[in-house]
């Protein structure tokens, strides 16, 4: 994955480890009709991963 992340936290592992496995189920308690404000941040962070991965890897 090109450039490193400015946050130091446990992303990275995460990532890692969602990479290894053969699927993976995600869950969330709803708030108010959506997911809890943790689990969204996780999914934009995850979103942005997916894209890195799709369209900038491919560039030197």
């Amino acid at each position: 994955m090109p450039g490193l992340c400015v946050q130091h936290d446990d992303m990275q592992a995460l990532v890692n480890n969602i990479e290894q496995a053969d699927g993976f189920i995600l869950a969330s308690p709803t708030n108010m009709g959506s997911v809890t404000a943790i689990f969204k941040r996780f999914m934009e962070r995850l979103a942005l991963y997916g894209f890195v991965e799709k369209y900038v890897s491919r560039y030197p």
